[in-house]
Order: structure tokens, then sequence, then C-alpha cells
């Protein structure tokens, strides 16, 4: 079943790209982000890093 959720940056607490998945660190546990479409993946994570409040 879908579900949908907007998520605030100062929920993320981490969050890292091993070349295929996108991994979000919260504080209910990790959430994992497959078949991206985009080949700009890496300035995905830097501009979410950035506004994330750690």
């Amino acid at each position: 079943q879908f579900y949908y959720r907007s998520i605030s940056y100062n929920e993320i607490e981490k969050i890292d790209y091993d070349g295929q998945t996108i991994m979000f660190k919260f504080n209910i546990g990790n959430v994992p982000m497959h078949d991206i479409k985009s080949d700009n993946v890496e300035m995905f994570v830097e501009y979410v890093k950035q506004h994330m409040i750690v």
C-alpha cells in the first residue's frame, strides 16, 4: 500500500548514497530510495545535506 508524507529537512538525521541507493536515516529508522531515474543524485544528496538541521 502506498503511503505519502511530507518530510521536513529537520527530520533527516543522515543521508548517504552508495551509487545505487539513497539511504535516509530518521529517528524511526532507515528509509531507502531505490530505482533513481536521475543523473544528478550526488547533487540532490548534497542539497539535502546543506538544508538539514544537525
